[in-house]
C-alpha cells in the first residue's frame, strides 16, 4: 500500500521549525478523516475481522482515483432531495452488503477524504447511543435518509465526468425548487460541507508500512483527533519553547502529540539517535499508556519501541537514579497512604495533601528541612498555593507539628524507615545533575499536563536539558483543572523557565474550541468563566468556543422545586444511576442525600469528578457552597453589601471554579436540580443573563432517565473503575450481578473511606470468588493488614487476622510477624506474641504483653528488645531482689563494679550504665531492717558521696556534712582555704570555725549566708555548742565580751534574725551614750522594713534606750520618737481603727515640733499613705474642728492635703452637714480629752523596769538577758529569775493601761530541735564514729563475689519459635492409608502431648492446626488436611478446664479453608467428607 496519508515534503528539523514546510509531521497533502460513528465500527470485532483491510484498501483506490482524475471512480453518487449536494457511497464487497458515505475536497496541495457513516450499526448501535462525541457532532448524518433506496443514483464508475455534472446540476436544481421551510430543514452545499468537516473530528492514520500485519484482530484504532485549522497555526509556531493552555476537550494533548512525532521524525531523518535526546513526560501511567497508544498510529513496529523509550512518567525518569533501588514500592508516600494518617482528623485530607506535596515540599527542592521555612511560605503569592494567605500560619503550625510527628512515629512511611515521596527522588536527581553523574543529554522536552507537577519536579526535567543544546521545550496545561488555586500558573513556569535556561517565554498558546460538548453546554460554561474573570482574571482560563456548529441537546436545564418533590421526582425515575451520576458541592450534602436517595452510589462530590465527564449529568445545587455565598452575592436586596464583605470575592470565586468544573462535566445533557425555589438567586440571574440556562418543567427530567442495558452497564462500570470511582463502578457491576468485581470496587472504595475493616472483608470475598484483580487484591490486603489492625475493634479484630492471613500476599516481614503476635495474644501465648510484636515494631503492644510474662528473666530480655530500658531495669531490680542473694542484691544494687561485672553478661550489658550509679533506695528496702547490710549501705553512702564531683549546693551540703560528722577538721580547712567549695563556701567556713569551737569566727560567717532558715539554724548550733542549758545568755555573754557588734544596716532589715537581736542588744551593753543616741536613730531606720517582729522589738528596745538616756545619761526624751514610731507601726499594721485616728492627727498638729522633727514627718506621712480617702476625711474634719487655724499654720499638711482645700472652705462655712454641727461640741470635747489623756498617762513611758519585767515574766530566756550584768545596768534593775513576789507587784490593773501588745521577743529566738528517729544502723554508725572505730571513710575495696554462684541463664534469648509436630513422613502416611483410617491416624500424630497440663495440650494443638494450614505439601490433597482439622476439634473438645482451645480467628481460618476446598472435599468422596457442611 502506498502511503498517500503522509506529506513527501518533510524538511529537516533545526533548532527552529522551519515555517515553509510547517515543520511538522501534520503538514499533509492527503488525508483521511473519519466520524466518530466510523471509528465504533472498525473498532467492533467483526469488522477487525472481516471489513477493515478491505476497507483501507478501498480507501486506497478512492486517493488513486482521485489523484488521477480528479474524482471518484468507483462508488455510486445519490441525489437526495434534502440534500443540495451529491452524496457519495461505496460497498465494500462486490457492490453488496455494508456501505460507507463519504464525501472529499481537493485543495491546492492535496487530498481530503471523509468518512461520515456506515450502513450497518446492529454491532455498536448501543456504543453510537453512547458516544457523546457521535451525538455532539455527527449525530445529523442519522437523519440524512442516504440508505435509501429510493433515492436517484448514478454509478461513478461508468459515468463521463459531463454525465456526473449534469447529475450534480440538477440535484442542485432540484433543492433550489424546495419550499423555503424544506430548504431550512434540509442540507444546502454550505451546510452539508460543514456539518462533514465538524462531524470527521478523528485523522485515520497507520504506520509507515507496505505490509497490514497491524491491521490484525487484536489492533485498535487509536481516537487521533484531526487537527483544525486553529490548531493547524499552532504547528508553525516557530519558537523552540512552546507553551500550551487549554481546558479539557480543545485537543491540547494531540498538539502535543504531533510536535513529538514530528521531531522525532525529523532527528529520525536526520541520522540522529533519539533516545536520551527526547523525553515525553506524563504524570501518570494512564496518561502514559495512552500516548504510547496513540504512537501505533504513526510508526512501524521497527521504530515503535524506540519511541515508546522516549515517553516516561515522572517517576519513570528517576528508574535511571543510582540508588533507585532503595526506593521501595511499599515504602512511598501516595495520596491514600497519606489519608492514613490523619484517620479520624475533621480535615479536608485532600486539599492537604495537594498544599503539602504542591508547596511546602514542592517548593523545597534545595532546603536543609523537609518542607519550606515558614517565612518563604509566607511569602509565596496568593495564586502559589491552595491554602489561602490568611490560614496558611495555622496550617503550617499543623503540618510542621502534627503532620512531620505522625510521619517520623509511622513504621511504613517514615523518613527514619526509608519512607519517601516524589521529592526525595528530585533531591537526589538534582544532585546527581548537579554532579554531573547524571547526563544532561535532553535536546526536546515535552511535557503534558503540566499543571499536574511540582516545582521540584520541573526543575528537575528542565535541568536534564543539554545546556549547550536546542532546549526545545513543548508543555501543556490546563487551569481550570484546579477547583482550589493552584501552585502551577504560567507566569510561575514562564518564571522558572527563565531562571533555570536564561530564556525569556513572554507568552502562551491558547486553545478556545471546545470539541466535546454541545454549544449549549460550553456557552454555559463560559458564562461562568466570565464571572471569574470579573474576580480574578489571571487565574481564569479564556472564553471557549464550541466546535459543533449546531445545538444537538437542550439547554442548562433548571429544576426548581422543594428538595422533597425533587427528590421524589429522581426516586420515580431511578437517577442518578450510571449513565448519569448526580454531583453535589461537598461531601457533607452527599451524605445527607444518602439516606434519601435510593442509587446514592452515583452521587459524588464536584471535587472528586474532576477530569472526568459523562454524556449526561445531574448537578444538585452547585453554587450552594460556603453558606451560599453566590446566591447571597446575587440577592437582588442584600447582594450589594455582601459583595463589599472583605473575603466574600475570594470565596465567591472558589465556588465559582467548583460550578465551572460542575458545567463541563457534562457533554451532552446537564440537569441542574435547585431546591431553593425563590431563594436561588445565583441559578436565576444565569437564566436571565445566559440563554444557554433555562427554567425547565419538572418533566423533562424524563430525558435523563432510561433503562441500561448489561452492555452498557458494563461499560459504564469499567470507565468508573479506571477513572478510580469505585463506589460507582460497584454500584454499575452489581447491577450486571458481576459479583467478583462488586466487591473489589467496594473493597477499593472502602479504602478511600479509611474504613478498612470493610475494604478487607470485600477483597477477601472477591478473592475467594476469583478473578483479574485477585493479584492486586492480594497486595492491597498485605498493604493495608496493619492498618486494619491498628483501628478494628476488638470484637472484629479475630475475623480481620483470619482474613489477612488467608488472603493476603507479599505480606512484609514486619506485617507477619504483627499477625502472629495478634494470634499467639489470642491464644494468651504473652511470651511469643511480644517476641513478635518487637519484631514488627509495634513496641507499645509488646510491652503489654511482656507485662503478663511471668518469668522475670525474659521479661527483662524483652523490655530491652522493645526498646524499653527503663521497664527492662524495673524488671530486673524485682529478679535481683526476688531472687538472688540479699547480700549480693545489695551490691547490685549499690552498684559494685564486681557484683556488675557478674551480673550484666551479654544480654543484659545495656542495662548496667542504669546501675554504675546505685539505688540506695533501693538497697535499703533489700535490706529490710538487717543492720549489717544497712551498717554497708551507708558506709558506702557515705564513701561515694566524698568521692563524687558535685553538680549542686545539695550535694555538696551532703559532703559538707560527713566532713562534720567525722570531724575532719585539717581537710575541712584546707579545701576552705583553697575555696574549693563551688557553692555553699561561707557554710563551710563557718563549719570549719565551729570544728575548731572559733565561735566569734563562726558568728562572723553567718552573715555571709543568704538563706535566713539557715542563719537561724546556725545561730541555734552556735547557742547549743556554747551552753546547752544557757545557750542565749552565753551567746549574749559572748558577743559582749568580744565586742562582736554588727551594724544595723538595710541589708540586714529584710528578715529576723535572733543573732541581729542579740547584735543589738550587744551593742547598747558596749556604747557609750553619743552611740547610743545614734543607735536609737537606726533602730527607728527599721520601722519601715516589712518585718513586723523586727519592727516591734527595735521600737519597744529604742523606747527603753531613750528611757535610760533620759534617766540616766540625764538627755530629754522626746514623747515624739516613741509614740510616732508606735503609731506608725500601728497604723501601718492597721490595728487602729481608722475613724479614731484623727485625735492621734490632733496631737501631732498641736506639737509644733513636727514641722522641725524630719523623723515624726516621716512617720506622719507613712501613716496618712495607709488611710482611706474617707479616713483622711475624717481626720481632717477632726483637725478642723480641734483648731481651724492648723490648715494654715502648718507645712506638712499644706503638702498632705491641697485637694481638700474645697472641701475646708466648706467646713469653714455655714455649709457644715448637718450631722456634724451636731456632734461638733462633742468631737471637739471628744479631742480635748484625747490629748489630755496623753499628756497625763504613762502608758507609752513606761519606765524600762515595768516593762523588763512584763517581758521576763515566764520568759526564761529574757530572763537570762536581762539579768545580764552589762545589761542590767541599762534598766538599772536586775531581775531575779525566782522572784514570785516581784511579778506581784505589778496589778492588774497597770496591766491592763498598757495600750500596745507587749513584745512576744521569743518568737523570733525560739529554738526549732528537730528529733529525728535513727534506724538502728544509723545509731550505731554514729556510736562507731564517736568512739572512733570507724576511720576516716575511704574507697574500700569491695567484698569479693566472684564465687557466688547465681543462675543467670533465663536472661539468655529462648526460640520460642515451635518445632515442626507433625514431619513429612507423617502426612504422607495418611494420605497413603484408606480414608477410613485418615482421622484415626491424624488423632494418633496429635496426641503425643508434651505434657498433660491443659494449657500446655492447648499450645500443642494450636501448633499442629498452623502447621496443618500452612501445610504447602498437601495442596493437592485437602482431604487429608480435613482429616487432620477434624481429629485436632475432637481433641480440642476433649480438653477440660478451657473454654475456647481453638481461639476465634482461627475457627474463621478454618472456615475459609472449608469453604475455598469444599468442592475438593467433597469429591474425594470419603466417610468424613461431608463435615464440611458441619
Amino acid at each position: 500500500m502506498k502511503d498517500y496519508m503522509h506529506s513527501q515534503n518533510k524538511p529537516n528539523m533545526t533548532k527552529k521549525s522551519d515555517p515553509s514546510g510547517d515543520g511538522s509531521i501534520l503538514g499533509l497533502n492527503n488525508s483521511i478523516s473519519y466520524t466518530p460513528e466510523v471509528h465504533f465500527w472498525l473498532n467492533s470485532p467483526k469488522v477487525r475481522r472481516k471489513h477493515r483491510k478491505i476497507f483501507v484498501k478501498k480507501l486506497n483506490n478512492l486517493f488513486e482515483d482521485i489523484q488521477r482524475s480528479g474524482r471518484p471512480q468507483r462508488g455510486r453518487a445519490k441525489s437526495i432531495r434534502s440534500v443540495e449536494e451529491l452524496v457519495y457511497t461505496l460497498r465494500l464487497e462486490n457492490n453488496q452488503g455494508i456501505r460507507i458515505l463519504f464525501d472529499y475536497n481537493i485543495k491546492n496541495k492535496g487530498i481530503e477524504i471523509l468518512v461520515l457513516a456506515v450502513s450497518s450499526k446492529k454491532d455498536f448501535q448501543d456504543k453510537l447511543k453512547r458516544s457523546s462525541e457521535h451525538i455532539v457532532h455527527a449525530s445529523s448524518f442519522d437523519r440524512l435518509g442516504w440508505e435509501s433506496d429510493d433515492s436517484e443514483e448514478i454509478d461513478l464508475g461508468s459515468c463521463t465526468d459531463d454525465e456526473l455534472s449534469r447529475f450534480k446540476d440538477k440535484s442542485r436544481r432540484n433543492f433550489t425548487n424546495l419550499s423555503e421551510m424544506e430548504r431550512e430543514n434540509g442540507w444546502s452545499q454550505i451546510l452539508y460541507k460543514s456539518r462533514g468537516k465538524r462531524a470527521t473530528i478523528y485523522d485515520f492514520r497507520f504506520p509507515n508500512v507496505v505490509d497490514f500485519s497491524t491491521l490484525s484482530e487484536e489492533y485498535l484504532l487509536q481516537p487521533i483527533l484531526k487537527l483544525q485549522e486553529e490548531q493547524k497555526a499552532l504547528m508553525n509556531y516557530t519558537e523552540n519553547q512552546f507553551l500550551l493552555e487549554g481546558v479539557a476537550g480543545t485537543g491540547k494533548t494531540t498538539i502535543l502529540i504531533y510536535r513529538f512525532v514530528n521531531d522525532i521524525k525529523n532527528r529520525m531523518k536526520m541520522g540522529h539517535k533519539i533516545e536520551g535526546e527526547i523525553l515525553f513526560v506524563t504524570h501518570n501511567k494512564k496518561l502514559k499508556a495512552d500516548i504510547e497508544r496513540s504512537m501505533k498510529s504513526f510508526f512501524p513496529k521497527n521504530e515503535l519501541q524506540s519511541v515508546l523509550r522516549c515517553i516516561k512518567t515522572v517517576e519513570d525518569i528517576f528508574q535511571d537514579l543510582q540508588n533507585y533501588e532503595s526506593y521501595q514500592e511499599k515504602k512511598k508516600l501516595t495520596r491514600n497512604r497519606f489519608k492514613r494518617l490523619f484517620p479520624n482528623d475533621q480535615m479536608d485530607v485532600d486539599l492537604f495533601w495537594e498544599e503539602y506535596r504542591g508547596v511546602l515540599r514542592g517548593y523545597n527542592l534545595t532546603g536543609d528541612e523537609r518542607i519550606l521555612p515558614f517565612d518563604t511560605y509566607e511569602d509565596i503569592g496568593r495564586r502559589r498555593g491552595r491554602i489561602p494567605q490568611n490560614q496558611r500560619k495555622e496550617f503550617y503550625e499543623y503540618a510542621s507539628s502534627q503532620l512531620e510527628k505522625r510521619l517520623h512515629e509511622g513504621i511504613e512511611y517514615s523518613p527514619l524507615n526509608g519512607g519517601w515521596d516524589s521529592l526525595d527522588l528530585c533531591r537526589d536527581a538534582f544532585s546527581e545533575l548537579g554532579k554531573g553523574t547524571w547526563e544532561r543529554a535532553i535536546q526536546c522536552l515535552y511535557i503534558d499536563e503540566v499543571q499536574d507537577l511540582t516545582r521540584a519536579e520541573l526543575q528537575v526535567l528542565f535541568s536534564m536539558l543539554n545546556p549547550d543544546g536546542m532546549k526545545r521545550i513543548a508543555v501543556a496545561g490546563d487551569l481550570s483543572q484546579s477547583i482550589q488555586p493552584s501552585s502551577f500558573t504560567w507566569q510561575a513556569l514562564s518564571t522558572l523557565i527563565f531562571e533555570l535556561l536564561d530564556i525569556r517565554v513572554s507568552k502562551h498558546a491558547t486553545l478556545t474550541e471546545n470539541y466535546r460538548s454541545t454549544p449549549y453546554l460550553v456557552n454555559a460554561a463560559n458564562y461562568i468563566l466570565k464571572l471569574q474573570g470579573e474576580l480574578d482574571n489571571e487565574g481564569t482560563p479564556v472564553i471557549q468556543r464550541p466546535f459543533a456548529g449546531e445545538n444537538t441537546g437542550e439547554p442548562g436545564l433548571v429544576f426548581f422545586g422543594d428538595e422533597e418533590e425533587l427528590i421524589q421526582e429522581l426516586e420515580r425515575r431511578e437517577l442518578p444511576n450510571a449513565a448519569c451520576p448526580m454531583l453535589v458541592r461537598d461531601k457533607a450534602t452527599k451524605e445527607r442525600l444518602k439516606s434519601k436517595i435510593t442509587n446514592h452510589a452515583f452521587i459524588e462530590p464536584i471535587a472528586n469528578f474532576k477530569g472526568l465527564e459523562k454524556h449526561n449529568v445531574l448537578l444538585w445545587q452547585p453554587e450552594g457552597g460556603s453558606e451560599c455565598v453566590l446566591d447571597l452575592r446575587s440577592d437582588p436586596v442584600r447582594g450589594e453589601q455582601q459583595r463589599k464583605n472583605e473575603f466574600s470575592e475570594s470565596t465567591a470565586l472558589l465556588e465559582l471554579r467548583h460550578v465551572f468544573v460542575a458545567f463541563t462535566r457534562s457533554r451532552h445533557l446537564m440537569g441542574i436540580m435547585a431546591p431553593k425555589n425563590e431563594r436561588a438567586y445565583f441559578l436565576e440571574k444565569a437564566i436571565r443573563e445566559n440563554e444557554s440556562i433555562i427554567r425547565a418543567d419538572i418533566e423533562k427530567i424524563e430525558l435523563f432517565a432510561g433503562e441500561l442495558s448489561q452492555e452498557e452497564l458494563h461499560e459504564y462500570a469499567r470507565e468508573f473503575l479506571e477513572a478510580g470511582r469505585f463506589q460507582m463502578a460497584a454500584e454499575s457491576f452489581r447491577n450486571i450481578k458481576d459479583e467478583y468485581n462488586y466487591h473489589y470496587c467496594m473493597g477499593r472504595h472502602c479504602i478511600e473511606l479509611q474504613e478498612y475493616d470493610k475494604a478487607l472483608d470485600h477483597l477477601a470475598k472477591a478473592k475467594s470468588i476469583g478473578g483479574e484483580h485477585n493479584s492486586a487484591i492480594g497486595k492491597l490486603i498485605g498493604e493495608y493488614a496493619t492498618t486494619c489492625l491498628d483501628q478494628t475493634t476488638t470484637e472484629k479484630r479475630p475475623r480481620i487476622i483470619a482474613l489477612i492471613l488467608h488472603s493476603a500476599d507479599g505480606l512484609t516481614v514486619m506485617t507477619r510477624s504483627r499477625l502472629e503476635g495478634e494470634k499467639a495474644e489470642e491464644r494468651a501465648n504473652w511470651q511469643l506474641a511480644a517476641k513478635k510484636y518487637i519484631e514488627s515494631k509495634n513496641f507499645e503492644k509488646a510491652k503489654k504483653c511482656i507485662h503478663l510474662v511471668r518469668d522475670l528473666q525474659q521479661q527483662v530480655v524483652l523490655f530491652l528488645k522493645a526498646n524499653d530500658s527503663k521497664q527492662a531495669q524495673n524488671s530486673l531490680k524485682k529478679f535481683v531482689q526476688k531472687s538472688l542473694p540479699p547480700k549480693f542484691a545489695v551490691s547490685v544494687a549499690l552498684g559494685e563494679k564486681a557484683a556488675l561485672e557478674k551480673l550484666f553478661n551479654k544480654s543484659l550489658k545495656p542495662l548496667k550504665p542504669l546501675f554504675v550509679d546505685g539505688d540506695v533506695t533501693w538497697a535499703r528496702r533489700i535490706a529490710s531492717g538487717n543492720v549489717e547490710l544497712d551498717l554497708k549501705i551507708k558506709t558506702h553512702q557515705r564513701n561515694r558521696i566524698l568521692l563524687r564531683s558535685h553538680i549542686n549546693p545539695t550535694q555538696e551540703k551532703e559532703a559538707l556534712d560527713i566532713f562534720v560528722q567525722d570531724r575532719r577538721i585539717k581537710e575541712l580547712r584546707r579545701s576552705v582555704s583553697k575555696k574549693q567549695w563551688k557553692f555553699i563556701q561561707p557554710r563551710a567556713e563557718f563549719e570549719a570555725h565551729m570544728l575548731e569551737s572559733n565561735y566569734t569566727g563562726a558568728i562572723r560567717h553567718i552573715w555571709k549566708l543568704e538563706d535566713v532558715d539557715e542563719r537561724e539554724e546556725l545561730s541555734k548550733r552556735i547557742m547549743r555548742g556554747r551552753d546547752q542549758k544557757n545557750g542565749h545568755l552565753t551567746l549574749l555573754n559572748m558577743m559582749i565580751d568580744e565586742r562582736i557588734v554588727l551594724d544595723v544596716k538595710e541589708e540586714y532589715s529584710h528578715d529576723t534574725n535572733q543573732l541581729q537581736i542579740m547584735s543589738l542588744v550587744a551593742n547598747a551593753a558596749t556604747s557609750n551614750t553619743v552611740q547610743l543616741q545614734k543607735l536609737v536613730k537606726d533602730l527607728h531606720g527599721l520601722f519601715g522594713t516589712k518585718n513586723n517582729q523586727l519592727v516591734r522589738f527595735a521600737s519597744l528596745w529604742s523606747q527603753t534606750l531613750q528611757f535610760y538616756l533620759h534617766d540616766v545619761a540625764g538627755n530629754a526624751i522626746n514623747p515624739l520618737f516613741e509614740f510616732t514610731s508606735l503609731v506608725a507601726w500601728e497604723a501601718r499594721r492597721q490595728k487602729i481603727n481608722p475613724e479614731n485616728m484623727f485625735p492621734l492627727l490632733s496631737i501631732y498638729a498641736i506639737c509644733e515640733e513636727i514641722n522641725q522633727d524630719l523623723l515624726a514627718k516621716m512617720q506622719v506621712n507613712e501613716m496618712w499613705a495607709v488611710m482611706k480617702p474617707k479616713q483622711r476625711e475624717s481626720a481632717m474634719l477632726g483637725l478642723h474642728l480641734y483648731d481651724p487655724t492648723l490648715n494654715s499654720k502648718l507645712y506638712i499638711f499644706r503638702k498632705l492635703l491641697p485637694r481638700m482645700e474645697a472641701n475646708l472652705n466648706i467646713i469653714s462655712g455655714d455649709n457644715l452637714p448637718p450631722e456634724v454641727i451636731a456632734n461638733n461640741d462633742a468631737l471637739r470635747q471628744g479631742i480635748v480629752e484625747s490629748v489630755e489623756h496623753f499628756q497625763s498617762s504613762e502608758t507609752m513611758i513606761t519606765p524600762p523596769q515595768k516593762k523588763a519585767y512584763y517581758w521576763s515574766k515566764d520568759k526564761p530566756m529574757m530572763r537570762q538577758i536581762l539579768s545580764h550584768p552589762k545589761v542590767a545596768y541599762l534598766f538599772d534593775h536586775h531581775v531575779k529569775s525566782e522572784s514570785a513576789d516581784n511579778e506581784k507587784t505589778i496589778s492588774t490593773q497597770e496591766t491592763i493601761e498598757l495600750e500596745v501588745e507587749p513584745p512576744i521577743i521569743e518568737e523570733l529566738l525560739v529554738e526549732n530541735d528537730i528529733n529525728e528517729d535513727k534506724s538502728d544502723a544509723d545509731s550505731a554508725i554514729e556510736h562507731s564514729i564517736s568512739t572512733g572505730k570507724i576511720p576516716i571513710p575511704q574507697e574500700k575495696a569491695p567484698e569479693p563475689v566472684a564465687e557466688l554462684q547465681i543462675d543467670l541463664g533465663g536472661f539468655d534469648s529462648v526460640d520460642l519459635e515451635a518445632t515442626k509436630i507433625i514431619t513429612t513422613e507423617t502426612w504422607t502416611k495418611i494420605k497413603e492409608a484408606q480414608p477410613q483410617d485418615h482421622i484415626e491416624l491424624s488423632k494418633q500424630a496429635i496426641c503425643n502431648y508434651p505434657s498433660e497440663e491443659p494449657l500446655e495440650k492447648r499450645r500443642h494443638l494450636l501448633v499442629i492446626l498452623d502447621e496443618t494450614l500452612n501445610n504447602q505439601e498437601m495442596l493437592d490433597s485437602p482431604q487429608i488436611k480435613f482429616a487432620m482439622i477434624l481429629a485436632l476439634m475432637d481433641q480440642a473438645n476433649a480438653i477440660e478446664g478451657i473454654t475456647n482451645v481453638i481461639p476465634e480467628s482461627d475457627l474463621i481460618q478454618i472456615q475459609m479453608f472449608k469453604n475455598k476446598f469444599k468442592p475438593e472435599i467433597l469429591r474425594s468422596n470419603t466417610f468424613y467428607s461431608q463435615r464440611v457442611f458441619n
